[in-house]
């Protein structure tokens, strides 16, 4: 009860007494005076103070009844003031608890004094606890704490206690029922103290934020890999006003972040995309919600540099575009070193002359317009002679001083439209375009003789050289780069023999060669059916330890007349001919099969490498063959390599990707063969699914003597490395050019050094007695 209603109680009883101590003792002095001054008889006065007793009595029982009466029904009023306040503050406790536990709250009270504490079913629920599972002592809560945090949760409750903190706080790790951990936030206050201050009573809740832990370290490690990546990353919103951009995009652009926020890309754009170029781009974004290509794009500082952008659409749950996220890398450096091989690859990396490939390339172009207008088209082709002589008797040194100079007098003799290229060695090329007839291929060849009869002075000597010159002409002696040069180096031969310093045209009276061709063709078409090939094996050698990591089949044609012939004189023909398509399903089954006989025999050759054709890959069934192929012979698609040619890939680029796609996804390796003399680009290359690339032998035969072959072969190294690629040298002879190639970091090398091509047979033997170690059982 209230102060006041004790102090109003205590009064009524005050007033309640004094009226009955007035009443009582006015009842006993009163009734005694009325009996004296009624003189009753004894008898009768008796009986009148036995009538005055039970009277008081009655009056004092009627008095006690009101007076206990009032205060039961005072007390009753009062009871039910103070049950119905209860009640209400029990519907106020649980309404509090279920909208805390509604809300996802776990709710826990703590009698401090006890030990005891309440734990809603909802607390128990976050844990995967059963009402039943868990007590109700601290201890039950301490010892799901996971031990790493408990000191810290108690230091936190102390500071509450302590007055440091309003309420106490704490995030830890508790353990569930199937042992695993959630994190919970536990917030809490001290409801009641004693009057020393101590808690008695502390009511708190308890939170899973286990998913806003799990999205918070989402987030940062999103975040470092946006500030520590190397490509520079930019994000926009639908509008395309950039929100975020990572450190990269800052050291590429020169940009800091707080210059770009708010713009738009459009600061970087350099002018040289045209509307055009933008267009596509976005619809690309706009059809398939990304956009990967080659951009070129302004820095800060107004240096403009290639990049590999890549932009992709980010949409929300209803479909609409929230954000742009672009990734850009610069490439200035690849361009650079792309460009750099390109002029290596198709240039002679001596005289700085275009090479035969580029030559090629430039005649190929010129003959449609040659058929078209009725023009001839001619090439020289020219042998230096005594150019041997010269050569090893006074030394590489001299001999490449000459060549440049040749080279010089070549170009100054020649019209502004013909082209002069080194083939290699001492041959050049000229290609003459324009021409009415041979007449003026004529006039230039003996022009020419007579330059070249002129002495060139090197270190204080005269040298005297001169040139033995054979023509072939387009469209007279042939239709094609190869039987043109075909023809003129017939016909440099002519001259040859006729003494040197002289030309000489190709004349169909040179048909020895043709007829035996056609003869040879004939041959070739009966050779598949009476299995006259055969194939050698050559070993691919790991130049940092010797081991065998591959073998590359070679075919030979064993003829019943011609005895062994070697793949350069029937390879052309059967690509020619068509034969190359039966003729290279013949090579990968055998290949296959004899991979099959030496796995069973325990011999570890890493894998078999054949070379496959532009014919086989065009013809679209390679796959399906090969796995046949490779079902029929029981060989592993990981054993066998297939290698292909530049020209071969760049012949049609698109089509060509999408079969090497699908010949290393049934897991056969790819490599690039004679890398360097074909013409490609490296930003094709690079998206094409490879393992390994060869260096053609031109490059290494002229190592390590040839600084610009060494400077070709390091270039080539590191590209393929950048690119992933395991580098393979072909050609390799001589020590010398062993310990070079491994010293610039070549993997892999193939050659005369280590091994001729040799039968299956043979090369076992010869492995078996060189590494018996890696033949099981030996």
């Amino acid at each position: 009860m209230h102060s006041d209603d004790h102090e109003s109680s205590t009064t009524i009883a005050g007033r309640i007494a004094a009226i009955y101590l007035v009443l009582a003792v006015s009842w006993i002095l009163l009734s005694g005076q009325v009996l004296e001054w009624l003189d009753l008889a004894p008898g009768v006065r008796a009986w009148v103070e036995t009538v005055k007793g039970l009277g008081f009595v009655i009056l004092t029982a009627v008095m006690l009844f009101l007076l206990i009466y009032r205060y039961v029904r005072r007390l009753n009023r009062l009871l039910g003031r103070q049950q119905r306040d209860q009640q209400l503050l029990r519907d106020s406790e649980q309404r509090w608890i279920l909208a805390l536990e509604g809300a996802g709250h776990g709710v826990w009270d703590w009698n401090a004094e006890t030990g005891r504490v309440y734990f809603s079913p909802q607390w128990k629920r976050m844990l995967g606890y059963g009402d039943d599972d868990i007590g109700d002592s601290l201890e039950e809560w301490s010892s799901r704490v996971h031990p790493d945090d408990l000191e810290r949760c108690y230091a936190d409750l102390q500071r509450h206690f302590d007055g440091e903190a309003d309420v106490y706080r704490n995030e830890h790790r508790m353990r569930c029922k199937d042992g695993s951990y959630r994190w919970i936030i536990d917030s809490g206050t001290v409801c009641s103290r004693a009057a020393d201050g101590k808690p008695l009573r502390v009511i708190g809740t308890h939170t899973d934020i286990s998913r806003l832990k799990e999205a918070e370290s989402k987030l940062h490690q999103a975040a470092i890999v946006f500030e520590s990546t190397q490509e520079g990353v930019m994000i926009t919103d639908a509008d395309t006003r950039i929100m975020a951009v990572n450190g990269a995009f800052s050291r590429i652009t020169g940009y800091s972040e707080a210059e770009v926020l708010g713009q738009t890309p459009r600061i970087l754009r350099s002018g040289r995309q045209d509307r055009a170029f933008y267009r596509q781009l976005w619809q690309s974004l706009g059809n398939t919600g990304g956009w990967r290509g080659e951009i070129w794009n302004r820095s800060k500082d107004g240096r403009l540099y290639p990049q590999l952008l890549t932009i992709n659409a980010v949409r929300d749950d209803k479909g609409r575009v929230s954000h742009y996220v672009a990734v850009m890398s610069d490439i200035s450096q690849l361009k650079q070193t792309e460009q750099e091989l390109e002029h290596l690859a198709h240039h002679d990396s001596l005289t700085g002359l275009p090479n035969r490939v580029l030559l090629r390339a430039r005649m190929e172009q010129l003959m449609p317009v040659a058929q078209r207008e009725g023009h001839h088209l001619a090439i020289l082709f020219l042998d230096l002679d005594r150019f041997k002589h010269i050569n090893d008797s006074f030394g590489h040194g001299v001999g490449d001083m000459l060549l440049c100079q040749v080279a010089r007098r070549l170009q100054s003799s020649v019209r502004a439209e013909d082209t002069v290229a080194r083939s290699g060695g001492d041959e050049f090329l000229v290609l003459m375009a324009g021409l009415r007839d041979g007449y003026d291929a004529n006039v230039l060849s003996r022009k020419l003789n007579r330059v070249l009869d002129h002495p060139f002075r090197i270190d204080g000597q005269e040298l005297f050289i001169g040139a033995s010159i054979g023509i072939s002409l387009f469209p007279d002696d042939g239709c094609s780069f190869g039987e043109l040069m075909q023809y003129s180096d017939v016909a440099m031969y002519e001259a040859k023999k006729a003494g040197g310093g002289c030309y000489h045209f190709y004349a169909s009276a040179m048909t020895e060669q043709s007829q035996l061709r056609i003869r040879l063709e004939a041959d070739l078409r009966r050779a598949l059916e009476r299995n006259e090939f055969e194939l050698h094996y050559q070993p691919l050698l790991r130049l940092q330890d010797g081991t065998l990591a591959a073998v590359e089949a070679l075919v030979r044609w064993q003829h019943p007349d011609r005895g062994l012939i070697m793949p350069d004189s029937f390879i052309p023909l059967a690509e020619e001919s068509g034969l190359i398509r039966p003729l290279g399903e013949w090579v990968l089954r055998e290949a296959a099969r004899q991979g099959r006989a030496w796995l069973d025999g325990g011999f570890d050759f890493g894998a078999i490498a054949v070379n496959v054709s532009s014919r086989q890959l065009e013809r679209g069934d390679l796959t399906a063959t090969l796995s046949m192929i490779l079902s029929e012979t029981g060989l592993p698609a990981q054993y066998l390599e297939l290698e292909l040619t530049e020209t071969t890939v760049m012949d049609q680029p698109e089509q060509a990707r999408d079969r090497l796609y699908e010949l290393r996804a049934m897991g056969v390796e790819l490599s690039i063969d004679d890398f360097g003399t074909g013409y490609s680009s490296m930003a094709y290359l690079k998206q094409l699914p490879f393992g390994k690339l060869k260096i053609d032998r031109s490059f290494i035969r002229d190592i390590p003597d040839d600084s610009n072959d060494v400077q070709i072969t390091s270039a080539i190294i590191a590209l393929g490395h950048s690119l992933g690629l395991n580098i393979v040298a072909e050609g390799v002879e001589t020590e010398q050019q062993r310990a070079l190639l491994l010293e610039l970091g070549c993997d892999i090398a193939q050659g005369y050094l280590y091994d001729r091509p040799l039968p299956a047979q043979a090369l076992l033997q010869r492995w078996l007695k060189a590494r018996p170690e890696q033949v099981a059982g030996s």
